[in-house]
């Protein structure tokens, strides 16, 4: 289903760099009004000063999406300056390199932490908001989640252990919401981003 996104407000994760950054851009042509989150304040606050002189409208809501008070500010805030909340793509991610053998459990906790447990929060707190967006519009556009996540969720990869489960559980998180997800209006959108 494709959307007009003129006027809607898109809240991105990982919008300092990377996929984050360039949704945010390309958003931005479309007409979307962008909440954008990030960890570096000094490139978000870079990438809001650059999308405005170009005449998109954008914010920035610094902060670590692994952190509960910093989800619920990021949310907050997003409602606050705007209204509402229409779609919320999730591009915040870490990966993580080497084998098995010798990595920690320091490192399989952190990689999952960002890439599973905070967007599956973050989601959580988002889909209220979400839910209103459908009840709101009558025009029959829906509102939706985006979950950008890897083909490293659909295959394992040697040295990538970590990466590759963090991702499959977010794979399959994305799947179960979209069914669960129908009956709010909302729509569950999967990405599967190759080598970026």
């Amino acid at each position: 289903m494709r959307r007009d996104l003129a006027g809607r407000v898109v809240l991105i994760t990982g919008a300092s760099r990377g996929i984050g950054r360039r949704a945010a851009a390309r958003l931005a042509k479309l007409g979307a009004t962008l909440a954008l989150t990030a960890r570096s304040h000094d490139d978000l606050a870079k990438l809001v000063a650059e999308l405005k002189a170009v005449g998109a409208k954008a914010e920035a809501f610094p902060g670590d999406i692994t952190r509960p008070d910093d989800r619920e500010r990021i949310v907050a805030g997003t409602v606050a300056a705007f209204g509402r909340l229409d779609v919320l793509v999730n591009c915040a991610g870490v990966c993580s390199f080497g084998e098995f053998s010798t990595s920690s459990e320091e490192v399989v906790r952190k990689v999952l932490e960002v890439n599973f447990f905070a967007p599956v929060e973050l989601i959580r707190l988002c889909a209220p908001h979400l839910s209103r967006s459908y009840e709101a519009g009558p025009d029959g556009w829906r509102p939706a989640v985006v979950n950008v996540a890897s083909i490293c969720g659909r295959w394992g990869i040697p040295s990538m252990s970590e990466h590759c489960a963090s991702k499959h559980a977010f794979v399959g998180l994305t799947e179960s919401l979209r069914g669960e997800f129908e009956r709010f209006g909302i729509d569950v959108l999967l990405v599967l981003p190759g080598l970026v």
